[in-house]
């Protein structure tokens, strides 16, 4: 067997990479099927060619992504689909780096310098294992449990009967024999409490939507086992198909204060605190940007997340978002699809700040005016908008932004993700309150040349609909031809409306012509306002 199994070996240290090679030549490998790589990028693309049935990964790797992060890659696209053996190769010892790693199930750990006998025993204890697995996975599909239960007779200690079984169950799962599964481990479980069979048991009642069974089991790990990750994240998955919200959010912040490594946790966990109104997510914010970097959450979309986080939480920094953002990524400069991100978060800073005149004006920047594929492709990029035309009151934006986000759910591949952005998008739907027929009724009267009533019908529905850029050119018409008398407040409007156009890099022609015949329009907004407030003229 040794002889034909294929073996990758990931280390950053060609004399580690050699030192490998040779014990697992004198441990009855064929030096042929040894093949290393340096780093997680071409340790991806070799797995990607090529099927392994033995990785070794080291968890420090130099520079790039770490062994976690490669074994969350490889996870995520489905390339340990076929059930290598994983042996983590490690000099750390912390409880954080072995609760990351014990997230995706490895069959062993390797510490630092290896041994060469410690790696015979690890061996031959996983070899063993696997042709035992091998075997009744046999029986069972040629004369079904009493083949197993024969094969099982070759077990030589409990826990590789357990172990067995539970393998069986996962490849019945993995060939969607879903019942099958279900009825061995039912009938396993009750006499054999093994951590990993109850589990794959709750995640098949959950799939078969058998909730009251799986919540009836994950009781009773919680009680055995309330530390454990996996028990954790289960447990939160439950309480969203529940729909117990609340609880969910508590599940999975104890488990990301055990392990904060785990970047589709704290994704999860964002999104659900955003449909919460609750500013609990990002307790491990700080974590979470240190280890972004070179992982598989490595995007724009998932940095911009982490700057949102630290926006809402009010978190001041003494960067702008774009020089925290090349430090954040170690880049020299920034990509288009990153600078609208910038920029949609610099308007969601500005307007949080009560500084709405720069927050529309960024919004209508060209990094984000010409990001036509962020807008008709990004969940995230529609949301930052969403934030700022929520609190800017720009009712027509913010229902063309639902259009688009409702549209873009349906697309997240994440299905956690996806539960949890549609629950923020029914919040937001939720709490969103207009009156089409309001500004249908004050444009209207503004055609019929009802200007009386059309102006006041204007300033009415203005703090709804800021920034319309018919509103903002009725009102501004209605002025110039004196037929807006205005309240104090009311000339805040006016000057809102003005800046509908002024913010734009070429006003209008028509508003354009007249600033030039009317003094009232001569001082543009941006001096006054600073005037106003003392303070230097908007960005």
């Amino acid at each position: 067997m040794r002889q034909d199994s294929s073996v990758l070996v990931v280390d950053d240290c060609s004399i580690i990479q050699q030192t490998t090679k040779l014990i697992l030549q004198n441990c009855g490998f064929n030096p042929a099927n040894i093949h290393t790589a340096t780093n997680a990028s071409d340790a991806i693309k070799a797995c990607q060619s090529k099927v392994f049935d033995i990785l070794f990964i080291d968890f420090n790797l130099g520079h790039g992504s770490t062994g976690l992060q490669l074994l969350e890659h490889l996870s995520q696209k489905k390339l340990l689909m076929h059930s290598p053996m994983v042996f983590v190769i490690t000099a750390e010892d912390s409880t954080p780096v072995f609760m990351g790693f014990a997230e995706f199930e490895p069959d062993d750990y390797l510490i630092k310098p290896l041994r060469s006998d410690a790696l015979q025993q690890r061996l031959q204890a996983s070899f063993m294992q696997r042709k035992l697995n091998k075997l009744v996975q046999t029986g069972f599909k040629l004369s079904g449990v009493g083949g197993a239960k024969s094969a099982l007779q070759q077990a030589k200690s409990t826990k590789a009967f357990r172990q067995a079984i539970t393998a069986l169950c996962k490849q019945l799962t993995l060939d969607g024999e879903h019942q099958k599964a279900i009825a061995l481990l039912a009938s396993f479980v009750p006499k054999h409490p093994y951590l990993p069979a109850q589990l794959l048991l709750v995640e098949l009642y959950m799939l078969q939507q058998d909730l009251a069974a799986a919540n009836a089991v994950l009781s009773a790990l919680r009680i055995s086992h309330p530390n454990h990750l996996l028990v954790l994240d289960l447990s939160a998955k439950m309480a969203l198909h529940n729909h117990q919200f609340s609880e969910a959010m508590q599940y999975w912040q104890h488990a990301q204060q055990l392990s904060y490594t785990n970047l589709d946790r704290q994704f999860s966990l964002f999104w659900l605190a955003q449909g919460l109104h609750s500013q609990g997510a990002f307790s491990k914010l700080r974590e979470a940007c240190a280890h972004i970097q070179h992982s598989i959450w490595d995007e724009p979309r998932y940095h911009a997340l982490l700057f949102l986080g630290q926006i809402e939480q009010g978190i001041t920094q003494k960067h702008t978002i774009e020089r925290q953002w090349l430090i954040q990524t170690n880049q020299k400069a920034l990509s288009a699809e990153e600078r609208a991100f910038a920029f949609a978060l610099k308007a969601l800073q500005a307007v949080r700040n009560g500084d709405n005149f720069t927050a529309y004006r960024l919004l209508k920047h060209s990094h984000i005016t010409m990001a036509e594929e962020l807008l008709a492709t990004s969940f995230e990029f529609n949301a930052i908008l969403l934030k700022v035309y929520r609190l800017l009151n720009m009712t027509k934006a913010d229902i063309e932004t639902i259009e688009r986000l409702d549209k873009l759910s349906v697309n997240e591949h994440n299905s956690t993700h996806r539960l949890l952005k549609q629950y923020w998008l029914k919040r937001q739907r939720e709490s969103f309150n207009t009156s089409a027929a309001d500004y249908q009724k004050a444009i209207t009267l503004f055609t019929d040349k009802q200007y009386k009533l059309a102006g006041q019908a204007l300033l009415t529905i203005w703090p709804s609909f800021r920034f319309d850029p018919i509103i903002a050119k009725q009102l501004i018409e209605l002025f110039s031809l004196n037929l807006l008398p205005l309240t104090h407040l009311q000339r805040e409007y006016l000057m809102e409306a003005r800046w509908t156009f002024e913010a734009l890099s070429e006003p209008p022609a028509w508003y354009q012509t007249l600033r030039k015949k009317d003094d009232a329009f001569a001082t543009p907004i941006e001096q006054m306002t600073a005037k106003a407030s003392g303070t230097a003229a908007i960005c």
